[in-house]
């Protein structure tokens, strides 16, 4: 995944990697509570925060420019995998699980949505992607962080997916 400051990175099992444009390598450990945890969906938001899930339901942040994963609290998320997450227009974070979807804005969350309100209840429709939309607007090809689980409801007014990830 590609930040605003064109560098990479990456998430394996027990840290973050981040290649400078230049090529530095810069390591961040993390800390899930559980060594098997992998990073899942990476996500750069509108204020240049890179957003990780992991695969037993937590997710974090690292502020532009910091050097520390931060969580949100733990019991936030359902102890499952991270499918998703995006970014709407509106700057909500949006992290989908099997057959549930967190709405975050400001880091806190807003409101939980299960089978009821209608989002997927199968582990492959919470799956289902679309291209995510570059600064411009133009398509890109679809990546593990680009998953969509937003309502339908999430659009513009133009009709244009709300739910597009902001990340490259």
């Amino acid at each position: 995944l590609l930040d605003a400051e064109r560098a990479l990175w990456i998430g394996q099992q027990d840290r973050l990697v981040r290649v400078t444009a230049d090529g530095r390598v810069h390591a961040i450990r993390h800390a899930w509570g559980d060594p098997r945890q992998t990073v899942a969906p990476m996500l750069v938001d509108r204020r240049g925060r890179l957003w990780v899930g992991s695969d037993h339901g937590r997710v974090g942040w690292v502020e532009p420019g910091g050097d520390t994963l931060r969580f949100l609290p733990a019991g936030w998320l359902r102890p499952e995998r991270v499918w998703s997450m995006l970014e709407d227009a509106g700057g909500a974070l949006w992290v989908g699980q099997d057959g549930a979807l967190l709405r975050l804005v400001d880091g806190r969350p807003s409101r939980w949505y299960t089978a009821r309100d209608g989002s997927p209840a199968t582990a492959a429709a919470s799956r289902a992607s679309i291209p995510p939309r570059d600064r411009r607007g133009a398509s890109r090809p679809a990546t593990g962080a680009s998953r969509r689980t937003c309502p339908r409801s999430a659009t513009t007014a133009t009709g244009a997916s709300g739910c597009s990830a902001t990340a490259g």
